[in-house]
């Protein structure tokens, strides 16, 4: 079911919130700071954080000058904002693994215990790609069609603040501050052009999907052709699944598929299936709905 020409959604409550970290191109890398394995069928994703209460990542406001002159205000001017835009991000549950990518720490394992440092002398933080999902349904006339809204956040740091609260009688809350950066490319490696995109470097990007989204990362080994979805597939069809090979899109088709094209086979496990080989050490990235 694909949903077109929308212009009016209406949004629900959040689904999820997802998380991956990019390399010093842009290009999504998955759930961990090292890219799959050559040739690997299995890919690395975004993965999903747990129990998220609420994501505030607004936008900020232009700066708004204004120029006096002859005994008034002759101009004012819109400028672009000199902050970057942040959030204070608030999970219902502590998610250790997630800390310690986000600030290149670790997770101990001592006994039966689980240990992490908090407030270190010299993190460093990972580039991270949050994407926060969320039920839609479209308002246009004659279009009942479920769908999903999207905020995909390109390139953020975050720090853990950990548990909020240690009261008696009440519920905690786990606090991580984000901070969004700019980048000029998409995680699939696409690069922003002003022509088309409208400008060079954004911070996030509003989307709708027809099913809830997802963001998956393979590398090409120069042989290998099936590569395994870590989900499956919501609709195998053009408007669903978008694959990109070094940041160049293949074409979606049904059957068999020839150089620069690719296809999707559904079974238990979904696999993409390309045309040629992608090359070796080559960036492959889908994003497509699942359900």
């Amino acid at each position: 079911m694909a949903v077109t020409g929308v212009t009016e959604h209406v949004g629900n409550y959040v689904d999820g919130l997802y998380y991956g970290t990019h390399d010093s191109s842009g290009y999504l890398v998955g759930s961990t700071t090292t890219a799959p394995v050559a040739g690997s069928q299995d890919g690395s994703m975004l993965a999903r954080l747990q129990g998220v209460q609420s994501f505030p990542f607004g936008l900020l406001p232009a700066e708004r000058p204004s120029q006096p002159g002859d005994g008034g205000v002759i101009a004012r001017f819109l400028n672009r904002s000199t902050e970057l835009p942040d959030a204070t991000l608030t999970l219902g549950a502590a998610n250790f693994d997630f800390d310690a990518l986000a600030e290149s720490s670790a997770v101990v394992t001592v006994g039966g215990g689980r240990f992490i440092g908090r407030q270190g002398y010299n993190p460093t933080y990972s580039d991270l790609i949050l994407l926060c999902v969320a039920a839609a349904k479209s308002i246009e006339s004659g279009n009942t069609g479920g769908m999903w809204e999207a905020r995909l956040v390109y390139s953020a740091n975050a720090q853990s603040r950990g548990r909020n609260s240690f009261d008696t009688g009440s519920l905690p809350s786990y606090e991580v501050d984000v901070i969004g950066n700019y980048a000029s490319a998409y995680p699939w490696g696409t690069a922003f052009v002003s022509g088309t995109d409208g400008d060079d470097q954004f911070v996030v990007v509003d989307f709708t999907w027809p099913y809830r989204p997802i963001l998956e990362r393979w590398t090409g080994d120069g042989s290998e052709t099936t590569f395994n979805l870590g989900q499956n597939i919501a609709e195998d069809s053009s408007d669903n699944i978008a694959v990109y090979g070094n940041g160049t899109a293949l074409t979606w088709v049904t059957g068999v598929p020839s150089a620069g094209e690719f296809g999707v086979t559904e079974s238990t496990t979904d696999t993409i299936v390309c045309g040629t080989a992608p090359a070796s050490a080559a960036k492959v990235v889908a994003l497509y709905g699942w359900s």
